[in-house]
């Protein structure tokens, strides 16, 4: 039997907000497999290395915002 939250509990926000991320990360690696999986090898390699600087733009812009 599922376990069910009580919304008064002050963990119920981490909890959302970890869940939300896993989700997040599960689908976006889930899409990802599915749309690499018909390209050649080249442009697997060129599409991660797209995604790895768009992640890099984006950690420096949260360093960034944080340094503020």
């Amino acid at each position: 039997m599922p376990e069910t939250i009580d919304p008064r509990n002050s963990r119920v926000p981490a909890v959302r907000d970890a869940a939300q991320v896993r989700d997040t990360i599960l689908l976006c690696s889930l899409g990802l497999e599915r749309q690499l999986k018909g390209l050649s090898t080249a442009n697997k390699n060129r599409v991660l290395l797209a995604l790895h600087a768009q992640i890099g733009e984006q950690l420096d812009s949260l360093a960034a915002n944080n340094d503020q």
